[in-house]
């Protein structure tokens, strides 16, 4: 929306067109940005059939947001992963989807961070590795993310793959809680 709203002049619509038509010539920025625009649409109202966006699916945004990813992009490393991760799109592959998770991560992406630990406390696409999680979920945490919180919250207060700490649980579920996380209250 704040990429559209900053190209001069046009209406949403012919913003829409403009994108499209850039995608469709092959400039990468313009694939990112339609790819991402389709996710966003699809996840918010997965019913969508109208409007200016025509009828994307998660396969269009797929192949939109893949050379985005090989060139590097963070952003679409996550969505690619989060594609594969899911089985949206694309046939499920927790190994591929662990490869652009971790190229996201690399990159200091946060929201990777709990994706990555989730696969390694379950053994998709890894070995499983309770360590290894603890390890992503810590990495999320401190850097304010409310899911990697609520994990290692819970990894604290069971002491799986770490230390049992019910201080630290406490800390973690309370600062996850204030993110806006029910679980952790409930917890």
């Amino acid at each position: 929306e704040e990429k559209l709203d900053q190209l001069p002049g046009w209406d949403r619509g012919a913003k829409v067109e403009r994108v499209k038509y850039l995608a469709a010539q092959g400039d990468i920025s313009a694939q990112f940005s339609l790819g991402s625009l389709y996710i966003i649409s699809l996840m918010c109202d997965p019913n969508h059939d109208k409007g200016v966006l025509g009828t994307p699916t998660y396969e269009m945004a797929y192949e939109l947001l893949l050379p985005s990813a090989i060139d590097g992009n963070h952003f679409a490393q996550f969505d690619i992963g989060g594609l594969l991760f899911t089985g949206l799109g694309v046939e499920r592959n927790y190994s591929k989807a662990m490869y652009w998770l971790r190229k996201s991560a690399d990159q200091g992406y946060v929201r990777a961070y709990p994706f990555i630990g989730d696969m390694y406390v379950n053994g998709w696409g890894v070995a499983e590795d309770t360590v290894e999680a603890a390890h992503w979920y810590l990495q999320a945490a401190d850097a304010g993310h409310t899911p990697g919180q609520l994990r290692l919250g819970y990894m604290r207060m069971h002491g799986k793959g770490i230390d049992r700490d019910l201080v630290l649980a406490h800390r973690w579920l309370r600062l996850a809680a204030a993110g806006g996380s029910d679980k952790a209250r409930q917890a």
